[in-house]
Order: C-alpha cells, then structure tokens, then sequence
C-alpha cells in the first residue's frame, strides 16, 4: 500500500516536470512550428495577481504586445514598454529583464511566452 503511493506520488512529478520542460522550451523558442497569425492572450502570475498579454502575430512574427491587465503599481507599466520593444524586435522571451521592475518584466516575458504557446498550437 505505501509503495503504491510514493509511485503515484513519482508519476505526477514526473509528469509536471515533463510539462513544465515543454512550456519551458517554447518559452525558448526551441519549437520548430511557426506562429499562426491572430491574436493570443497569454497570463502569467505576478503577485498580488495575474498579468494579463495580447500577443498580435502578422507573417508569422509577433507585431505587437498589449498588456490587457497587470496588479502593479502604474510606474511599473510604463518601465515595461522597452521590454515590450525589445521582445517584438528579437522576436523572443530571452531579453533581460528591466532594472527596478524585475518582477513584472518576468511576468512580461512569461505571460508572452504563454501567448507565444498557443500561437503554435
């Protein structure tokens, strides 16, 4: 009986785990599928709430990132518009993150990372 538990246990770690590395390679852009074009919402978890993205793909590149809802502070808003820049210009997540609004750039670069996920599916 305990042996059976500890492998339930083992089973669904392993599966969160393969999950997250998935997620996670997209995030990177290692997928081979391109995006779709239309517009993608995609969220990520910041505290004290959820952020909130519309990604637009045209051509199979992102042309623009809008943020539909973010529990920040509004200063916090604005020093994300040169993520925003750099992401669409990169045409990736892997920017670094914004001085002073650490948080919410990861939140930034998680929530498109998401959109970016179901651009491809």
């Amino acid at each position: 009986m305990e042996i059976g538990r500890h492998i339930k246990f083992i089973l669904i770690g392993t599966f969160v785990l393969f999950s997250l590395s998935n997620f996670n390679a997209f995030a990177r852009g290692e997928d081979a599928q391109p995006l779709k074009d239309g517009a993608y919402e995609g969220k990520a978890f910041k505290f004290p709430g959820w952020m909130k993205v519309e990604v637009s793909i045209k051509n199979g590149k992102m042309t623009g990132i809008k943020i539909m809802k973010q529990m920040a502070i509004k200063k916090y808003w604005d020093m994300l518009q040169p993520l925003i820049d750099e992401i669409i210009k990169k045409q990736s997540t892997k920017v670094d993150a914004i001085t002073g609004a650490t948080m919410s750039s990861n939140a930034l670069k998680k929530a498109v990372a998401d959109a970016l996920y179901k651009a491809r599916l």
